[in-house]
């Protein structure tokens, strides 16, 4: 597991020219960068030309990286960022689709349930891809990407009782919006 003082090493390198220093952080932090990117962006290719941009916009902002968080955790940031420039950029609805292997080896009555659970998750994926993006890019943070409220406040900026109120606001937007399509849990 990389270090802070190995990472603000590199940085330092990187700032003085060595490309490698710079491929190092790349290399180690690709998967964590892809990773964020396609649980926001649900589409491979989306991910990886997001995943890019964000590499390409720390690089030309490392001379502001100043040390005093994780590397991990600044470049996390810049990558929330661009996911969420994208987004807005190229506002669409995305929808999954069932996956046919699964199905083709479920019992009959396992696919009507399959079919039932998939229909209700779509529904739940649907109402989240329709928040604004920030919303959107929140909830999935908190859900999909399993980050505590801590982590969300450091990435967008504010502090962890303005990230309580923000999720709890959003899980009533989302509470209504299920109820309006009978799917609330209760």
């Amino acid at each position: 597991m990389a270090s802070q003082h190995d990472d603000n090493k590199m940085v330092t390198q990187s700032l003085s020219g060595d490309q490698r220093a710079y491929a190092s952080l790349v290399n180690r932090y690709q998967h964590m960068v892809f990773t964020l990117a396609y649980s926001m962006l649900r589409n491979k290719e989306e991910a990886d030309e997001v995943a890019q941009d964000a590499f390409v916009k720390t690089y030309l902002s490392l001379k502001q990286f100043r040390g005093d968080s994780k590397f991990s955790s600044w470049l996390y940031r810049i990558a929330y960022r661009t996911c969420l420039d994208y987004m807005r950029k190229n506002a669409k609805h995305r929808t999954d689709s069932i996956d046919d292997k699964s199905i083709r080896y479920m019992s009959d009555k396992g696919v009507d349930a399959y079919r039932e659970i998939e229909q209700k998750e779509h529904i739940v994926r649907m109402c989240i891809e329709s928040l604004p993006a920030e919303e959107s890019a929140f909830v999935k943070m908190f859900y999909y990407d399993k980050l505590s409220l801590n982590e969300i406040a450091n990435i967008i900026g504010i502090n962890k009782n303005n990230a309580k109120v923000k999720l709890y606001r959003i899980r009533n937007k989302l509470k209504s919006m299920l109820e309006e399509k009978q799917l609330s849990a209760d």
